[in-house]
C-alpha cells in the first residue's frame, strides 16, 4: 500500500496476511488430521475456515469514509455565529467538490464492494476447502493444491485491483489536500469577513459622529439665516434713512448751484467789465477753496518718489509746473534741492511766487511750452489745471508735453475726481472757470492715444469723513461714492 493512502489513517485490507492465513490454517488442519490418524485420536473441527469479522470490519470502516463528499468539517477552530459560518461555506464546498469527485467516489464504493464480494467468497472458498481437508483423504490434497493456485491467481489479480485502488487513494489524498486548502482559505476569508465587520461598525460611528457634526452646521446655518433676517431688515432700514439723506442732499446742492448761478452772473459782469480786478477776485477765491500753503505743500509731497525715480530736476533736465498758482509745488522741490520753473497768466500769483525767490514766468502756458527746445525738461507737472482747458487745448497741451519731455521723462497731471458724487455734482462747480469733470479712465485713454506710456490713475485725498457708515454693502457702497478719493492724478512716461 502506498504511503498517502496511510496518511490518510484509513485502515488497509491486507490480502497477502488473509493469504497467509488460510495456508498457515490449512497446513495446521492437515498435521492435525495425520496426528489424529497415528494417534487414532478423533479430529476436532473449528466452526469456520477463515475468521472475515476483522477484515468486515476494516472493510465498513473503508466504506464509511468512500464518499468524502459527506465528510462536513466541524471548525472546531471557531465558536458562535463564526463557527455556523464556516460551517456553512465548508458544506458548499463540498457540495461543490462533488462536482470534480463524482467518477472517484465511484471508483472509491466500487472498490469497497468488490473487496466485500472478494472478502465473502474467499470465506466460503475457506470454508470449502476445510470441509473437503476434512471429508477428503490424502488423494483428495492434489485437487485442493490446484484450488489454491486458483486462489493465489485471484489473490494476484486482488493485488492489481488493489494497486489500482492505491492510485486512486493517492489522488483521493490529494483532493483532501485541497479541500483542507480550501477550509484554510475560509477561514482566512471569515477572519477578513469579521476584520471588515469591526472597520465597519468604525465607519458607522464615524458616520454618526459626521451626522451630530451636519445636525450642529445646520443648526449654525438655521441661526445665521435668523440673525441674516435680522440684519437684512437692519439694511433695508438703512437703505431708507439713505435715501433719505441722498435726497437732503440733492436739495441742498440745488440750492448751492442756484447760488453759484448768480455768482457766475456776478463774474461775467466783472469779465465785462473788466478792471484788472478779476484776478484779485481768483487770489481771493483761491485762498478761501484751495486750502493752506503747508496744507497743499503736504498733499503734493506724493508726487516727489515720481520725479526722484526718473532723475528729474537737474540744471539739464528740470521740471516745468504749468499753472503753478501760489507754488506751493515749486517751494517743496526747491526744499528737496530739486531745479523747477513755473509758469501762470495770473501775475499776482507769479508776483507772491518771486517774492519766495521761485522761478517763475507770467506768461500763457501754450506761448511759453512752444518756445521750449524738444527734449529739454524732465518732468511736466499740472495741477488743477486740464479741468480748466476746452478738449482741444488739452489735446495741444499732451503734445506740447510729449515733446519737450525727455526720454524716460514724466508727466503728471492731477484733477477732481468726478466718481466722487460729491465733487462731481457739487464741489467742481465752487469754481467758476472748471469747465466741466473729468472722467479718469477718459482722461488715460487720451494719455495713452497721444503718446505717454505706463499710464496709471493713483487715487487722492479720501474724504475725511469716510466711514461713518459702515457694515453693509450698501453702507460701502455708499462710502465709495460720497466719501470716496475727491482728486486723481493720471502719470505716463515717455518712452
Amino acid at each position: 500500500m502506498s504511503d498517502n493512502f496511510r496518511e490518510t489513517n484509513y485502515p488497509e485490507v491486507d490480502i497477502d496476511k488473509i493469504m497467509e492465513q488460510i495456508r498457515e490454517e490449512v497446513t495446521r488442519r492437515r498435521g492435525e488430521r495425520n496426528k489424529s490418524s497415528h494417534n487414532d485420536e478423533p479430529v476436532r473441527h473449528e466452526k469456520a475456515f477463515i475468521d472475515a469479522s476483522e477484515i468486515m470490519t476494516i472493510i465498513s470502516s473503508a466504506e464509511s469514509i468512500a464518499d468524502i463528499s459527506l465528510m462536513t468539517p466541524k471548525m472546531l477552530q471557531f465558536s458562535g455565529l463564526t463557527r455556523r459560518l464556516a460551517v456553512f461555506t465548508g458544506k458548499k464546498i463540498l457540495y461543490l467538490s462533488t462536482f470534480i469527485t463524482a467518477k472517484q467516489r465511484s471508483f472509491n464504493i466500487t472498490i469497497i464492494h468488490a473487496l466485500r464480494t472478494i472478502t465473502d467468497t474467499l470465506t466460503r472458498l475457506g470454508n470449502d476447502i476445510f470441509l473437503r481437508i476434512k471429508n477428503e483423504t490424502d488423494d483428495n490434497i492434489e485437487p485442493l493444491k490446484k484450488d489454491i493456485g486458483s486462489i493465489n491467481t485471484r489473490q494476484t489479480d486482488m493485488s492489481s485491483t488493489l494497486e489500482g485502488l492505491t492510485g486512486s487513494q493517492a489522488e483521493t489524498a490529494a483532493l483532501l489536500k485541497l479541500l483542507k486548502n480550501g477550509q484554510a482559505e475560509t477561514g482566512n476569508i471569515l477572519q477578513n469577513l469579521m476584520n471588515e465587520q469591526a472597520e465597519t461598525a468604525s465607519s458607522l460611528g464615524s458616520i454618526r459622529k459626521e451626522q451630530a457634526e451636519t445636525g450642529n452646521i445646520l443648526q449654525n446655518l438655521m441661526n445665521e439665516q435668523a440673525e441674516t433676517s435680522s440684519a437684512l431688515g437692519s439694511i433695508r432700514k438703512e437703505q431708507a434713512e439713505t435715501i433719505s439723506s441722498i435726497e437732503g442732499l440733492r436739495k441742498e446742492q440745488h440750492t448751492q448751484l442756484e447760488e453759484i448761478g448768480k455768482n457766475m452772473e456776478q463774474i461775467k459782469s466783472i469779465v465785462n467789465n473788466d478792471d484788472g480786478s478779476l484776478e484779485a477776485l481768483y487770489v481771493s477765491f483761491e485762498e478761501k477753496f484751495r486750502g493752506s500753503r503747508e496744507n497743499i505743500k503736504e498733499r503734493v509731497k506724493e508726487y516727489l518718489p515720481y520725479i526722484k525715480e526718473v532723475n528729474a530736476g537737474t540744471s539739464d533736465l528740470p521740471v516745468l509746473d504749468i499753472g503753478c498758482g501760489r507754488g506751493e509745488w515749486l517751494e517743496l522741490l526747491k526744499d528737496e534741492g530739486l531745479i523747477a520753473r513755473g509758469v501762470d497768466k495770473n501775475s499776482i500769483f507769479v508776483s507772491q511766487c518771486s517774492e519766495l525767490g521761485l522761478d517763475v514766468t507770467n506768461e500763457d502756458i501754450f506761448v511759453y511750452i512752444n518756445k521750449l527746445p524738444d527734449k529739454s525738461l524732465g518732468a511736466v507737472t499740472g495741477f488743477h489745471i486740464i479741468e480748466h482747458l476746452p478738449f482741444v487745448q488739452w489735446i495741444k497741451l499732451l503734445d506740447e508735453t510729449v515733446r519737450v519731455l525727455n526720454v524716460g521723462g514724466v508727466a503728471i497731471f492731477e484733477t477732481p475726481n468726478p466718481q466722487n458724487v460729491s465733487v462731481g455734482s457739487y464741489s467742481f462747480y465752487m469754481d467758476p472757470t472748471h469747465r466741466k469733470p473729468l472722467p479718469s479712465q477718459m482722461i488715460k485713454f487720451i494719455a495713452e492715444a497721444r503718446g505717454l506710456s505706463s499710464v496709471k490713475i493713483l487715487e487722492l485725498h479720501p474724504n475725511p469723513e469716510a466711514g461713518n457708515k459702515s457694515g453693509s454693502d450698501t453702507d460701502k457702497r455708499f462710502n465709495e461714492h460720497f466719501y470716496g478719493p475727491q482728486d486723481y492724478a493720471v502719470i505716463g512716461y515717455k518712452r
